[in-house]
């Protein structure tokens, strides 16, 4: 069976990608935060990123989700290397900091 999303030929990428979509929102935002910040340090630019493009102000929850989902977006552009690397780095960080503490 061929894998249908962009994140589930690394399971390391997979398991990073799943685990923060269950977790606390702030959380989800600083992992979401530092994927974009090591995706714009690699060079990698996103045209439809959500919060460069618009200026509206957005409730708590919707910004935590716009950024998760721009995450994902530059994660998903990312060399495979980079991307595996990231999804460590997240694991990591999950593991130290939150992993009892899913929603």
């Amino acid at each position: 069976m061929k894998n249908r999303r962009w994140y589930d030929d690394d399971a390391a990428v997979r398991l990073a990608v799943t685990l923060l979509e269950q977790a606390k929102e702030d959380v989800k935002v600083f992992c979401s935060n530092y994927i974009i910040q090591k995706a714009k340090n690699l060079g990698i630019r996103n045209e439809d990123d959500i919060n460069t493009s618009f200026n509206f102000v957005w409730q708590r929850k919707t910004d935590s989700l716009s950024s998760f989902h721009n995450a994902l977006e530059y994660m998903k552009k990312m060399d495979l290397t980079s991307r595996h690397e990231v999804a460590l780095n997240i694991l990591k960080y999950l593991k130290e900091h939150e992993i009892n503490d899913l929603k």
